[in-house]
């Protein structure tokens, strides 16, 4: 649990009375209030005082924590705990796992993507490629909306995410095609198409540098002349006439490949 602006804190399974648990705090924010390097600004808090009494948790104490905080949480619901075993028995971590198991809609469209993933036949882990898609970038693009699977979202996900596996579009494009599909609840391949975004080959690639420094003739010169933080401008201008559906791994090498 977060308590915003103090930390994380995991409820203590063996103590607090009866309506009034315990918090272990497990991770601390950092405190705008602080006068000095290490400081805490005193707000009458009990939990500040135990902290300031005895040593930080250490790494071992603080994964013990939520442990025992996800085994309470487990024995009080079933159900969340069949959702994280099936997520954990699909080779996810711990941190994932809490994520998709925590919230019963995001479960059951992740598992639609992996579903859609797996009948695309990509290749890959598809349980944990959607898994971080669906964590990452979905929550992030629904910022706090509802999540829901009742019009297909999650079998779309993980079709667009069975593109980004098999190479057909870049991570960068895949993110825009997310917020497209969303706002539309149209097929990723067909935004795909639609938007330019298939990744392009070594030829489109060579003859988009090609043309950047075709136009470009004064920056070539600096370059060639040892300004070499102008690799930058040249990838930067290269991916802009590739509408981002290129590895810039692959325009680097063309940029220095094309400048000698």
């Amino acid at each position: 649990v977060q308590f915003l602006r103090l930390g994380y804190f995991g409820a203590d399974p063996d103590a607090g009375a009866v309506g009034k648990p315990r918090w272990n705090r497990i991770i601390t924010l950092r405190d705008p209030g602080a006068k000095a390097p290490g400081a805490v600004a005193d707000d009458g808090r009990p939990q500040r005082a135990r902290a300031e009494a005895g040593p930080q948790q250490s790494a071992e104490e603080a994964a013990a924590a939520r442990a025992a905080s996800r085994t309470a949480a487990h024995a009080a619901d079933a159900a969340l705990a069949h959702r994280y075993g099936v997520v954990i028995g699909a080779g996810l971590g711990e941190e994932d796992a809490d994520v998709l198991a925590a919230d019963a809609d995001l479960f059951d469209l992740w598992q639609a993507g992996v579903a859609a993933f797996l009948a695309a036949g990509a290749p890959g882990n598809g349980a944990e490629a959607v898994g971080r898609w669906a964590r990452n970038e979905l929550k992030g693009a629904l910022a706090g909306a509802a999540i829901e699977d009742a019009d297909g979202t999650g079998a779309r996900l993980g079709r667009l995410v069975a593109l980004v596996a098999a190479d057909s579009i870049t991570a960068a494009a895949g993110k825009r095609v997310l917020a497209e599909m969303l706002a539309s609840g149209r097929e990723p391949s067909m935004l795909v198409e639609e938007l330019g975004l298939l990744r392009k080959g070594d030829d489109a690639v060579a003859a988009a540098v090609a043309a950047v420094l075709e136009a470009n003739p004064t920056e070539v010169e600096r370059f060639r002349a040892g300004e070499k933080k102008l690799t930058g401008f040249f990838i930067g201008q290269a991916m802009g006439r590739l509408k981002g559906a290129a590895d810039a791994g692959a325009v680097r090498s063309a940029v220095l490949a094309a400048l000698g």
